[in-house]
């Protein structure tokens, strides 16, 4: 049984993203939603300093956040100022609780006459006995149709540490709704930003006449906190205006924690502050033995947080995000107007006066050392559980998309274990609950059924000429290993009883170093000297090659505990590659999974999405 969590705050933590791409008025944003709420108290908990706080926070971060997504027009002037703070920051409060309840209703807007059906996924939670409240649609739940309410009710008692949440229906990410948590620490939200609408976007990647390498769409620019820098020279018939990036203001000599939070579409950054270093202390809300770096590389969905000393010399400093890009990150050929890879904001000394603003030089790496998970351990050093485990094998590859027309939703990747994704009319967690043993998954689900109480080994191997950041939920893993080798047999093996691995819920499964090219045909994966698989349901769909051609790959070795009954995502948080279908369903200790608690609003969500899908002319799931 892996160890609870370090307690590395005593805060959890929820706060709004400023990234809609529209300005709305308040009688607008008064007419997208009527949101309430309520949390369950315990006598031990004030109303004041507790139960207040967190109502009054969700409410901020749903109404605005549902704002950014309704209000979105990309004909609108206003669309292309990535470096218009279109909304102001909301109040922060304090809070720590044990049980959230969320009561979330979504109406019509002008903007969208049809309404907009979405979920949220609450990102880095455990959602122990509360399956249901995990977000993703089609998988624990369907999508909240204008006019229905959904619950979200959770517990924090395990998670401590730095999370955020999003939406996980369609590319609504990308859209805005992406929200960022913290108390009374300084949190630092970075983000890609497409001057263009998701669904645009999707339809020219998913077209194989137009994009015929099935390459992503590229971000124009980034965010810290909602601010970012664009040239206005490449956006002359817009209006755009020069303003100061984002302020941090501290006070001399004092330390502060910086929560850093990837909450991108596709880009990871390299972050850093000009002549200040880092010291790591907490991996996507795990507490680590403290390590000093210049920089961290942050990949989409990871979360870190780090102290910094105000020591030096007062003045304005660059807090710096360069973003990557080309191999083995994107693979864009042409990149779009305007392309900006580098967003700052500024560490400000109290009693500095404000600068004027000046041209944006030449964004520098930082020298070594970097942040590297091979430097970064656990806090608590509890021994590896590993008395008796399974192993799984997964192979990611990227093929070129299909030239039929009637395919919609095209598996971009492949090998046995993925399948193109397709929208079920049950969320399959709830078909799961229904059927128990004998429920026969859909092919899209892509379906691992895991036995309880097993200690379980997931070995990546990584194809694909860029890389993947791989993300489990409901499940902290251990990384046991992850690199690049040319054999699977140098895959390291040899775990049990370390005290060292780190814990996180998003690793980078590394390219193979190919120079953008793939490394061998996909699926053709010799694993030797490995036992074959023995998850439940998948034993024939592994590849195992007769030989191994000599060639270098990606890969990362995980191992989990499954001790959580549910139905999990595993999947790829690159938006692109997780809408072609790079993710896998963990069915988990099924006679337990059936006796979860089934709340109320599941069905009564499921059926006003069915009627309100029926309603809307040419409106699809």
């Amino acid at each position: 049984m892996p160890p609870n969590p370090v307690k590395a705050s005593t805060s959890t933590l929820f706060v709004l993203d400023n990234t809609d791409k529209h300005q709305c008025s308040e009688a607008e944003a008064e007419s997208l939603l009527t949101p309430k709420l309520a949390s369950q108290t315990t006598p031990r908990l004030s109303f004041r300093q507790h139960i207040l706080p967190l109502a009054l926070s969700f409410l901020f971060g749903i109404v605005f956040c549902l704002v950014a997504l309704a209000c979105l027009n990309p004909d609108e002037p206003s669309n292309n100022e990535p470096n218009h703070p279109t909304r102001p920051r909301k109040p922060v409060f304090n809070y720590e609780t044990k049980t959230i309840t969320l009561f979330w209703t979504a109406t019509n807007t002008s903007q969208s006459p049809d309404g907009v059906p979405t979920s949220l996924h609450f990102h880095g939670m455990i959602q122990r006995d509360t399956a249901f409240a995990d977000g993703p649609a089609a998988v624990t739940q369907c999508p909240v149709a204008p006019g229905a309410t959904f619950v979200y009710n959770f517990t924090t008692e395990e998670t401590a540490g730095s999370f955020w949440w999003h939406a996980h229906y369609h590319l609504h990410i990308l859209d805005g709704l992406r929200v960022k948590t913290y108390s009374q620490d300084v949190a630092f939200q970075l983000a890609d930003w497409y001057h263009e609408q998701s669904e645009d976007l999707l339809g020219w990647y998913l077209d194989s006449t137009t994009n015929p390498g099935g390459n992503e769409p590229v971000w124009n620019s980034g965010l810290i906190n909602g601010v970012g820098q664009f040239n206005c020279s490449d956006a002359p018939d817009i209006a755009c205006e020069t303003r100061e990036p984002f302020v941090q203001v501290v006070d001399p000599e004092s330390t502060v924690r910086l929560r850093i939070l990837n909450t991108a579409t596709f880009a990871a950054f390299l972050f850093s502050v000009d002549a200040h270093s880092l010291t790591v202390i907490e991996v996507d809300g795990v507490g680590v033995v403290p390590y000093v770096v210049d920089s961290l590389t942050i990949n989409v969905g990871q979360r870190y947080s780090v102290l910094i000393t105000a020591s030096q010399k007062p003045g304005n400093y660059w807090i710096r995000a360069k973003m990557y890009h080309g191999n083995p990150w994107t693979s864009m050929p042409h990149l779009p107007p305007g392309f900006n890879p580098d967003v700052r904001a500024i560490l400000r000394y109290k009693g500095i006066t404000q600068r004027p603003l000046q041209m944006i030089p030449t964004l520098q790496t930082p020298t070594p050392p970097t942040e590297q998970d091979t430097y970064l351990y656990q806090f608590d050093f509890q021994t590896l559980p590993g008395d008796t485990y399974q192993k799984a094998y997964n192979t990611l590859s990227k093929l070129s998309p299909t030239s039929s027309s009637s395919q919609k939703w095209i598996p971009i990747f492949t090998s046995s274990s993925f399948y193109q994704p397709a929208k079920p009319d049950a969320p399959l967690l709830l078909q799961a609950h229904t059927n128990g043993s004998s429920w026969i998954p859909p092919p899209s689900a892509n379906a691992v059924w895991l036995s309880p109480d097993r200690v379980i080994d997931f070995v990546i191997v990584n194809t694909d000429p860029g890389e993947h950041p791989m993300h489990i939920h409901g499940h902290v893993f251990w990384v046991l290993a992850t690199g690049v080798a040319n054999s699977t047999r140098n895959i390291p093996r040899q775990v049990e009883g370390r005290r060292d691995a780190l814990r996180r819920d998003v690793v980078t499964v590394p390219a193979c170093p190919n120079d953008g090219e793939e490394c061998y045909p996909a699926g053709f994966v010799d694993f030797p000297e490995y036992e074959k698989p023995v998850l439940e349901g998948r034993k024939d769909r592994y590849p195992v090659a007769e030989s191994e051609p000599a060639t270098w790959f990606g890969y990362s070795v995980i191992r989990m505990v499954s001790d959580n009954p549910g139905l999990w995502l595993f999947h790829c948080h690159i938006s692109w590659h997780m809408a072609t279908g790079l993710g896998i369903s963990l069915v988990e200790s099924i006679e337990e999974l059936q006796k979860l608690e089934k709340p109320w609003t599941v069905t009564d969500t499921c059926d006003s999405f069915g009627k309100w899908k029926g309603e809307s002319e040419g409106s699809t799931p």
